[in-house]
């Protein structure tokens, strides 16, 4: 996990960017053989860089509770698995009305839901209690900023990665 995090935030913006960007245009040009192995490197980093992220806070954090942090490392892998799925498989599968729907499907998609904002919280309850509020009400003006720029990974990436990289150092 140290790559990850003493990588630069252009660096891992380029790479996430050219990763996604370029399997959309392997799509398209018909080059599933080679846009799905790219496909999955582009969720690999994305959620390795959530993992490592939230790892790296919570290790330097004075609140450590290790059921959550199980459950935030189950998440991170639940997630990158059922993106890497939806992603393999995008074209085999069948639009179904909600009332077709089978409940297991259903069932996942809530989990889904539930493992991706737990997911964000851990990360930024991890951030705010390393970085302490007054920092982050300085730096993402509070913690709902914070959560929310969290969700948008390629831009948090612009505002998080150089705090990782100054409390790597």
């Amino acid at each position: 996990m140290k790559q990850i995090i003493s990588t630069k935030a252009w660096q891992l913006f380029v790479l996430l960017l050219v990763a996604f960007i370029g399997s959309n245009e392997l799509i398209a040009n018909g080059l599933e053989l080679v846009d799905i192995p790219l496909g999955i490197l582009a969720f690999f980093l994305l959620f390795y860089w959530y993992l490592a992220v939230g790892l790296f806070f919570y290790n330097k954090s004075e609140d450590k509770d290790n059921n959550l942090r199980t459950l935030f490392v189950f998440n991170c892998l639940f997630l990158f698995l059922y993106f890497g799925y939806s992603y393999m498989f995008q074209e085999k599968t069948e639009v179904l009305s909600f009332e077709e729907t089978p409940p297991y499907v259903l069932v996942v998609v809530v989990y889904f839901v539930f493992a991706y904002f737990q997911m964000l919280y851990f990360i930024s309850k991890h951030i705010i209690s390393f970085l302490g509020e007054d920092v982050v009400n300085k730096k993402f003006r509070g913690a709902l900023p914070l959560f929310f720029l969290l969700l948008f990974a390629p831009i948090a990436i612009w505002f998080i990665q150089p705090l990782l990289n100054e409390s790597y150092r």
